[in-house]
């Protein structure tokens, strides 16, 4: 669930003992796509991205689409993401088992996983009068749904099917087949020649994300993983579900550093805050933070013009400013008495080559949005205590 303004407000405000509300957002990975009309697709972008980094992704869809290829760092950069130069050619090509649908092989190209974000690039290539399509398309939405490819023609799918001559339209959805390890995320497609329809499926590991709830919401990058994947395959022809496949492939991750650590500061202490504990982790795809902290004193708070039930500490990012769009969790810690007003947030931010050895927060009041005055603290961080 994506985090929305109004949900902070339950998530702040008083709790029995024990109570936690959880909010999570989508990681570093790609937005599911709205319902569309007939007219040319519009380009995605993760939050508000610059006209610069539209016209990058617009041009760079015509480009891929005329060399007909696309891999996970084309899937990134189309929405204003740009990981660092280190992670080209890092993206692996599994060994996987399974991938035989009902109307389309399933063969994944490539993976790129940092420890937390897995991006998976998968080739279907469909059977002999098969068009495929992603998983919320209707016959009268633009054929422009496809991919870049297509942008321009005019028609819709069904339109367009019939005048190519395809016998069915399929719908092809692709999720996580273990929900207990993995959060589930989005899917994009990119049309190629030939018919092969180009997916990414974008989704994070779950379980060492605050849970357990280590001193300094201390958080770690993983190794190596298993990824089992569901492909459901629906006739919008005949509007019926027609079967799928399984698909099964284990990953390395990429080179990544941390957790660089605070293990508690008094930063915000004239703001009744107190910084239990910070946790930065980073790969050459995203940078990863981890904070617990606790409200000590709601009267200091309330006297540096911030709510006992609208504070956020977050991360400053290259923009200069924190962004909610950064936050991938919040969580009420259990507590009773003073311990009552604990958090954990995990956030993060554009990525770094080497390990920080300091961290910009800054605690302001969310409402306020972008125009809050923020206290921005620097926080050490330090590697020597990184083992529990």
């Amino acid at each position: 669930m994506k985090i929305r303004r109004n949900d902070f407000a339950g998530l702040f405000g008083e709790a029995d003992p024990g109570f936690t509300e959880r909010a999570r957002g989508t990681l570093g990975a790609l937005p599911p796509r709205g319902k569309r009309a007939a007219a040319p697709r519009p380009r995605r972008a993760i939050g508000k991205v610059a006209l610069a980094a539209a016209l990058v992704a617009l041009v760079a869809g015509a480009t891929l689409a005329a060399t007909d290829s696309w891999d996970a760092l084309d899937f990134l950069r189309k929405y204003g993401r740009e990981p660092l130069p280190e992670a080209t050619g890092m993206a692996r090509a599994p060994e996987q088992t399974g991938g035989d649908g009902e109307r389309a092989r399933y063969v994944v190209r490539e993976v790129l996983y940092d420890g937390y974000s897995v991006n998976a690039v998968i080739d279907a290539f469909p059977k002999e009068g098969v068009l495929l399509v992603q998983p919320d398309s209707e016959l009268h939405y633009g054929v422009s749904d496809l991919g870049a490819a297509f942008e321009g023609i005019g028609l819709t799918i069904g339109e367009y099917a019939e005048r190519e001559g395809y016998d069915e339209v399929v719908r092809v959805n692709i999720r996580c087949a273990d929900l207990d390890s993995f959060v589930d995320g989005s899917l994009d497609n990119e049309g190629r020649e030939g018919g092969i329809m180009t997916y990414m499926y974008s989704f994070r590991v779950a379980g060492n994300l605050l849970a357990p709830h280590p001193v300094g919401g201390r958080f770690g990058l993983g190794d190596e993983i298993t990824v089992a994947l569901v492909v459901n395959e629906t006739s919008l022809t005949e509007q019926r579900k027609i079967g799928g496949t399984a698909i099964r492939f284990d990953v390395q991750a990429v080179a990544h550093w941390g957790p660089m650590v605070c293990e508690g500061s008094d930063a915000f202490a004239e703001a009744g805050i107190r910084v239990d504990g910070v946790s930065v982790s980073g790969s050459p795809l995203s940078t990863y933070v981890g904070i617990e902290y606790a409200v000590i004193d709601p009267a200091r708070l309330e006297a540096a013009g911030i709510g006992v039930g609208r504070h956020s500490i977050l991360p400053v990012s290259g923009c200069g400013y924190p962004s909610e769009g950064g936050v991938m969790e919040i969580e009420r810690l259990p507590g009773d008495g003073p311990e009552a007003r604990r958090f954990a947030v995990f956030a993060l931010m554009e990525p770094f080559a080497e390990p920080l050895e300091s961290i910009a927060l800054a605690l302001s009041d969310y409402l306020m949005g972008d125009s809050a005055e923020a206290r921005i603290e620097a926080i050490p961080l330090s590697a020597e205590s990184a083992a529990p």
